[in-house]
């Protein structure tokens, strides 16, 4: 009997993830429409003291947590009814067509696109974001003018953001004067 519950616990929460474009029902149900979530708090019959998306989540979530396998069967149904799909604004299948149609939004060379896809193929697709993205991509360009700036001036810029280079100093003692050339670092530059 505890195998058949599971199976069912499982299948439903599978067709959740799938209504809700892969994540589990309290994430998803976050994502969902004011109008949309009325109707579920309605038709559930849960008293929410206001109707506001922040209570009727919280009602929601608390309902499907307590829920048995039922009940939570029945709020999958009524969600295909209501014919819930997350907003999303692209149904992509995999991470590298993900990327690639985020990217497509900004300019990028082939290898900018080569560095964003190798930092991000180990993340879920989820976790990959246009925010984060535009950040990688950010940063590849802000490194690739450093490295440029290093090889003008001949000088590295280390991850305490200050200038490492060496200089010749010239040195005076005991009436003798002599030239040694040292490491030296500045100050911390700000970007």
């Amino acid at each position: 009997m505890a195998k058949k519950k599971k199976k069912q616990s499982i299948k439903i929460n599978n067709k959740i993830r799938e209504l809700m474009s892969g994540e589990p029902f309290d994430e998803g149900i976050k994502k969902l429409d004011e109008n949309i979530l009325v109707e579920l708090t309605m038709l559930l019959d849960l008293k929410v003291p206001m109707l506001t998306k922040k209570e009727m989540t919280r009602a929601l979530r608390q309902t499907w947590a307590e829920a048995d396998s039922t009940l939570r069967l029945g709020i999958v149904n009524l969600l295909e009814q209501l014919g819930v799909k997350t907003p999303s604004k692209r149904q992509v299948e995999d991470k590298v067509d993900h990327i690639v149609t985020i990217l497509g939004e900004y300019e990028y060379t082939r290898e900018e696109e080569q560095e964003i896809l190798s930092a991000f193929i180990d993340s879920k697709l989820s976790k990959i974001t246009d925010e984060k993205v535009a950040n990688k991509l950010n940063y590849i360009r802000q490194n690739k003018i450093m490295r440029k700036w290093e090889a003008v001036l001949d000088v590295k810029f280390n991850t305490s953001s200050k200038m490492e280079f060496y200089h010749s100093y010239e040195f005076d003692i005991d009436d003798k004067t002599f030239r040694k050339t040292l490491l030296t670092f500045s100050d911390y530059i700000d970007n």
